[in-house]
């Protein structure tokens, strides 16, 4: 139970992953300007990217401990970016 976030987490971001992959690759594939196709993937992937590392950082720092999973809650307490978290992290 302690790894099944984790695992149900890691499958989601490869979702992500896969349809970034598979919006860029129509982009580029069905576009009629190859300029404005590269400008589209640069502006779709830097938002694409950033939405990712938000959602990411999000789901570090949730307080696994308080939801009863302390197994999980130790591996991901160094990535977390609240305070609070990390000083219960160093108890």
């Amino acid at each position: 139970m302690q790894s099944l976030f984790g695992l149900f987490y890691t499958l989601l971001f490869l979702c992500y992953i896969f349809a970034a992959i598979f919006v860029v690759f129509h982009i580029l594939r069905y576009s009629l300007d190859r300029k404005k196709a590269l400008l589209g993937v640069a502006f779709f992937l830097s938002v694409a990217v950033i939405l990712l590392f938000v959602n990411a950082i999000l789901f570090f720092s949730l307080p696994f401990s308080e939801l009863g999973i302390p197994l999980l809650s130790k591996k991901l307490c160094l990535l977390s970016l609240d305070k609070k978290i990390l000083n219960k992290c160093s108890m």
